[in-house]
């Protein structure tokens, strides 16, 4: 085995130093400060060092990496085990998963929108215009959340008893398991503004040693200017555009297209600075209530059409991540549409170039557990892309911000559960003392919890399977861009939010998850979890019923053999061209064709007929019909001479063709020993062409009884 992956925080962070790699690796538990240490494995004097030093010289059967790029698998066996496959990012970085999940409806009958966030990739100005046209009619599904749901802005924005708000289902925004957001706080959210985790002197390692922080959380929701009213025609116009989405969905307008319901830049403009007074200044809509019952039959209508619709929330917020990079750099939040345009104008803003920014739509209605944030970081195992093999560990662990949720504050420390975050920041003083200290839960202690709240079943009838249902949709768009090398496996690390309607959805997905014993919980599973894919891929090849630990297989692709090529054939068939024995080797004779043999015995025998029509016989004199015809020409005073019709039949009747066909360059046809060759020399030529002749005379003298031989072909 080389490289101790799954063992020292040390590890976790070294996958991560590449930001462009090949996948998006996880150094969840570790603090920038480590980054410059020497991995453990690679120090000379050191325990590993001196394990190297003793099997260097020896042929390893498994490599364990941290990184795909330290294994070299041009100069691999093909008995040697790896762990990790080839051109992985297709689906372990953010890019490369959104763009992956657009092929789903070849493989699967429904969308990606299903257990994904919306997602658009910015460098594409395809997408870009993608993402803006999505942002405006999210507004306007907000304002008509707003209006015919009685949409609660923010429940949690007045501070109330613990007791209470444990109650309470907030409207919050979630963001992924993996953001770090530098955080727009207050206003519109746009510029990211730096937070005081960036100024906290944070060391790695241990996380006793850290000096923690205790962040300013803006919870109150701002106060509404006095008598600020919006014109309800901003309402009228989020109504049309939804009744336009809706038509243009089902197709009804194909005949009819309104060209009126089609707005401007500057229409658009106008609108959605209406729409950010009402969603984040707490703006009111004149005669709203006229509009209500409209608002409310088409939220039903939009919610049947978009599985996202109950996840978007009122306040448009997005997230925009760097594309390749994990443990949440880079990521922050925005709340208007020009924050997004103007930092792909100002890309310095958060030191990213924006070819490698994604935009994806923030999950604002999340689960709580006593009003705080939480995701799920489960593992899996894939041994083989053909057929796609998959392997789900049982076991999970779920992820806590240290402070309370609020959407009227986006930092870091509310939103970001990622451990490499939340270990900066002391824990909110009045939390709920059954969330844990260190802001780590098993899967046991969440369901019992959804227990407790009166959902004992929904774990395993709604959570656990739709897990497993989007990580196999996730590989099975994946499978056609890895490379699939055999005796491969690799541990992903899959991230899930649960929403209040306690549906998962998939954040994203992690090669080299981080399997430092960073708390009580992590210790206990992942050291289960490498004494288990051991099991799989190593026991399991010489016992296919050996005991696989926690790991239970979920998926197993039906092999498929490869159909036989039924195009045009392309097969040459033949034998070699052999020289003749008397050919010469520098100018080989020309080889005669089939037609230029039937030319000549066709010439042959117009000659031999020419001639016998020229030749007069002797005997013909003393014949009685040569005496009549003798008598009669001398009154006339001319000679005549008859030819015999038998003679005339026979010279000018055209003998049968045989053509033998004969492979080119093949030499002359080989003639059977009864038949006369068909060349020979001139001089054989000539007596036969006398004894020929003779025989007609002799039958021409004989009164055509003698039967004339045939004439030679």
């Amino acid at each position: 085995m080389q490289g101790g992956g799954a063992t020292g925080r040390q590890a976790s962070a070294a996958a991560d130093d590449d930001d462009d790699g090949d996948g998006d690796g996880d150094g969840d538990d570790m603090g920038d400060g480590d980054e410059g240490k020497v991995p453990p494995w690679e120090e000379e004097g050191g325990f590993y060092g001196l394990m190297s030093r003793l099997v260097r010289n020896c042929q390893p059967t498994l490599i364990w990496s941290l990184r795909k790029d330290q294994v070299d698998f041009k100069f691999l066996r093909r008995d040697q085990l790896v762990n990790h496959f080839g051109k992985a990012g297709c689906f372990t970085t953010k890019i490369g998963l959104s763009r992956s999940l657009r092929e789903l409806p070849w493989f699967h009958c429904e969308s990606a929108d299903a257990f994904y966030p919306r997602c658009y990739v910015l460098s594409s100005e395809e997408e870009k215009e993608a993402f803006k046209d999505d942002y405006r009619i999210t507004a306007c599904m907000s304002l008509l959340r707003l209006v015919g749901e009685d949409a609660i802005l923010e429940p949690g924005s007045i501070e109330q008893d613990d007791a209470s708000e444990a109650e309470t289902k907030t409207e919050g925004q979630s963001e992924t398991a993996k953001s770090s957001a530098s955080a727009a706080a207050g206003g519109d959210g746009g510029s990211p503004k730096k937070s005081a985790a960036d100024a906290s002197p944070a060391k790695g390692g241990h996380h006793k040693d850290v000096k923690r922080i205790a962040p300013k959380i803006q919870f109150k929701s701002p106060r509404p200017a006095t008598g600020d009213m919006v014109a309800k025609s901003v309402l009228e116009t989020a109504i049309t555009q939804c009744e336009q989405l809706i038509q243009n969905r089902n197709h009804d307008n194909l005949d009819d297209w309104d060209t009126a319901s089609c707005m401007s830049e500057s229409d658009w403009y106008s609108f959605l600075q209406s729409y950010y007074r009402v969603a984040h200044h707490g703006a009111q809509i004149r005669d709203a209530k006229s509009l209500k019952s409209r608002c409310r039959q088409l939220c039903t209508e939009l919610r049947s059409e978009y599985p996202q619709f109950d996840i978007d929330g009122c306040r448009n917020a997005w997230i925009v991540k760097p594309g390749a990079k994990s443990r949440g750099r880079g990521i922050f939040c925005v709340r208007t549409l020009e924050s997004v345009l103007e930092l792909l104008r100002q890309p310095s803003a958060v030191g990213v170039t924006p070819n490698k920014l994604v935009v994806q739509k923030y999950i604002e209605r999340p689960l709580l557990v006593h009003r705080t944030k939480f995701d799920i970081r489960q593992w899996f195992v894939v041994t083989d892309f053909n057929p796609l093999t998959i392997w789900w560990y049982k076991d999970c662990y779920v992820r806590f911000c240290s402070q309370h949720f609020t959407l009227n504050d986006f930092n870091e420390a509310v939103h970001l559960s990622n451990n490499s975050i939340q270990y900066k920041y002391i824990n909110q003083a009045n939390r709920h003392p059954d969330l844990p200290d260190d802001n780590i839960w098993d899967c046991i202690t969440l369901q019992t919890h959804l227990s407790s709240i009166g959902q004992p079943n929904v774990y395993y009838d709604v959570i656990y399977p739709g897990m497993q249902k989007a990580v196999i949709n996730s590989m099975l768009c994946s499978q056609d861009h890895v490379e699939m090398r055999k005796n491969c496996f690799e541990l992903y690390g899959a991230d899930f939010m649960i929403d209040e309607n306690f549906r998962p959805w998939l954040l994203e997905i992690n090669c080299s998850p981080t399997m430092a014993p960073s708390t009580e919980v992590t210790t206990r599973l992942c050291r289960n979890v490498q004494d288990d894919i051991l099991k799989v891929v190593v026991d399991r090849r010489q016992n296919r019923a050996c005991n696989t630990g926690r790991f239970e297989l979920i998926y197993k692709q039906q092999q498929v053999n490869a159909p036989t090529y039924a195009g045009v054939d392309l097969t040459l068939l033949g034998q070699a061209v052999k020289r003749p024995w008397n050919a010469s080797i520098t100018a080989p004779k020309p080889e005669r064709s089939v037609s230029l043999f039937a030319e000549e015995r066709r010439l042959e025998r117009e000659r031999l007929a020419a001639l016998a029509n020229q030749r007069q016989p002797a005997a013909a004199a003393t014949d009685d019909s040569s005496t009549s015809g003798q008598s009669g020409g001398a009154a006339n005073g001319h000679v005549t001479k008859s030819v015999n019709p038998k003679l005339a039949s026979v010279a000018n009747r055209k003998q049968p063709t045989k053509v033998e066909i004969i492979p080119i360059n093949t030499g002359l046809p080989k003639k059977p020993s009864n038949q006369p060759s068909y060349f020979r020399s001139k001089r054989n030529n000539k007596e036969k062409k006398s004894k020929m002749l003779s025989a007609y005379g002799q039958a021409d003298a004989d009164g055509g009884a003698t039967q004339l031989p045939r004439v030679p072909r």
